[in-house]
């Protein structure tokens, strides 16, 4: 770590090391640690529903009872609430219960892995004492916050950057030498709360993707990485059968090798403005735009994940794990992500709708679990016995070598679809299996 952080002067001798030293400490570890000793943080509006289903609804009852110090009820009750948030995202319209949907406004630090949990929350707490003061029920639900760490910061801020300096070495030597910080952090900064929350940073990520496609347009080559298969630019979604529908756009995508895919769009102008005789000069900093999103390959009907004509069998499965009859159906409930939780509580009988918001969030939710390592436990499928290859997927998931890592991948997901098949029969949905992937995993 410490090599890696030398002056610029050691970029030359660390480049000419071997990859496999280089790729080690590229990860997550190094991402946070930059982003901390710059002092990037997050200032989120949080909106309740990212709360786990246990305690969001009091969340919601806690928020309005401080807002309206006791005087007024909620506007609606939290299941209304949270069919709202869904028909918003689902048909794009403006909110009719609410002016704004309640949220929690929180400054949230990027945190060196080596931190304990208490400096962490001595961390949060200290930057955020205001909000506490009107909230202080927040250290003991702090799921919202939790959920934050595992998932939000990671695929908005650690995956998008990890893939870009991975692909590109002028793009690592820009992150780890670069003179940029974070925007808009100073103490005397009108920096605003957004739902995404990732405003200081988005500058220096419109940086740093502009300086990879310049270095990758000029080689059109991605040196071998256990991490970044290949890069894609100007992707054409129309031929990309793993998207729900083309929802959005993007000027470059790296799929990585863990079966997840980064996209990312950038764009600037060179508009100036005048007012009477005086011309204005934009900051630099405000004249651009970016954007990351991280999905998972789904692939084609028939594989491993799940796809659109699923979902008419996984509806049973999101009520079994909505009802939480079984140790197994709550645990894989927990690992779902807190709206989606949420969203079915109040799961009607209607079933899901191919093409919608919905489906498609649900679809890459339960695709997620497919790439998790560690979904199997034999305290929670004390009834399930593992073949021999099931247990090398146990035994062997952290010490595959480069070579093996990507047919691994292969093999957690299809270990964790019949995981899912054997536990939840006739809720997930039998697949065809091709003749070279016949393995079972579990007796």
């Amino acid at each position: 770590m410490e090599f890696l952080l030398d002056p610029p002067g050691q970029w030359m001798a660390w480049s000419s090391l071997s990859n496999g030293y280089a790729q080690h400490y590229l990860n997550a570890e190094l991402i946070r640690h930059v982003l901390a000793a710059r002092d990037a943080e997050m200032r989120r509006s949080i909106p309740i529903w990212e709360w786990d289903a246990a305690e969001a609804p009091n969340v919601f009852e806690q928020y309005y009872q401080r807002r309206n110090e006791g005087r007024e009820p909620a506007p609606c009750s939290f299941e209304e609430y949270v069919l709202e948030m869904w028909r918003s995202h689902e048909r794009s319209k403006s909110f009719s219960l609410f002016s704004f949907p309640p949220t929690i406004t929180l400054r949230l630090p990027v945190f060196p892995e080596h931190l304990s949990e208490d400096e962490k929350v001595k961390a949060v707490v200290d930057l955020n004492s205001d909000c506490l003061k009107d909230y202080s029920w927040l250290l003991s639900h702090r799921s919202g916050i939790d959920e934050h760490y595992a998932r939000h910061e990671y695929e908005r801020w650690v995956l998008p950057i990890l893939a870009l300096i991975r692909a590109s070495p002028e793009a690592l030597k820009e992150f780890l030498f670069g003179d940029w910080k974070p925007y808009g952090i100073e103490p005397d900064s009108c920096y605003s709360f957004t739902p995404d929350g990732t405003g200081c940073m988005q500058y220096p990520l419109f940086q740093l993707l502009f300086t990879a496609i310049r270095d990758l347009a000029m080689t059109r080559n991605v040196e071998y990485d256990r991490l970044v298969s290949f890069v894609r630019f100007r992707p054409d979604f129309r031929q990309h059968p793993y998207r729900m529908r083309e929802g959005h756009s993007a000027l470059m995508e790296i799929d990585l090798t863990n079966l997840m895919t980064v996209s990312y769009d950038g764009s600037f102008d060179t508009d100036h403005t005048v007012y009477g005789d005086e011309l204005v000069e934009f900051d630099e900093e405000t004249n651009f735009s970016f954007q990351s999103q991280v999905e998972i390959r789904c692939f084609h009907q028939g594989g491993d994940f799940f796809a659109p004509d699923d979902i008419p069998v996984l509806d049973g499965l999101l009520r079994t794990l909505r009802d939480g009859k079984t140790l197994a159906a709550r645990n894989i409930f927990s690992r779902l992500s807190h709206p989606v939780q949420n969203m079915l509580g109040v799961y009607t009988d209607e079933g899901l709708e191919k093409e919608s918001w919905f489906a498609g969030v649900v679809l890459q939710d339960l695709n997620r679990l497919l790439i998790t390592p560690d979904l199997y436990s034999p305290v929670i499928f004390p009834e399930l016995t593992l073949t021999r290859e099931g247990k090398y997927i146990v035994e062997h998931k952290e010490d595959i070598g480069d070579f093996q890592y990507q047919v691994f991948i292969f093999g957690q997901t299809a270990f964790n679809r019949e995981l899912l098949e054997r536990v939840f029969p006739g809720d997930v949905p039998q697949r065809r299996r091709e003749e070279w992937r016949n393995t079972r995993y579990f007796e």
